[in-house]
């Protein structure tokens, strides 16, 4: 898992967060640690902080690790 760069707006679905990962994975973004609060819109976090990122495999199995996201405040003209 890798952290993004800061934006003003954050794809946890990103491919590039999880290189590395191996095996046939689908994968859930959630903003607790005990993956029960999936984040509503994954492809578009405004809010910067620590999310969760779940592997799951077949047969059950899974995994979970944090990601730090950095949000940038969005450019205001005048």
């Amino acid at each position: 898992i890798t952290n993004p760069p800061a934006a003003c707006s954050v794809d946890l679905t990103d491919p590039a967060i999880t290189t590395g990962t191996t095996g046939a994975l689908s994968f859930g973004q959630f903003s607790d640690a005990a993956a029960t609060t999936p984040v509503p819109t994954p492809n578009a976090v405004t809010t910067s902080g620590t999310y969760y990122i779940v592997a799951y495999a077949a047969g059950g199995c899974n995994d979970t690790a944090a990601v730090n996201v950095t949000v940038t405040p969005s450019a205001v003209l005048t």
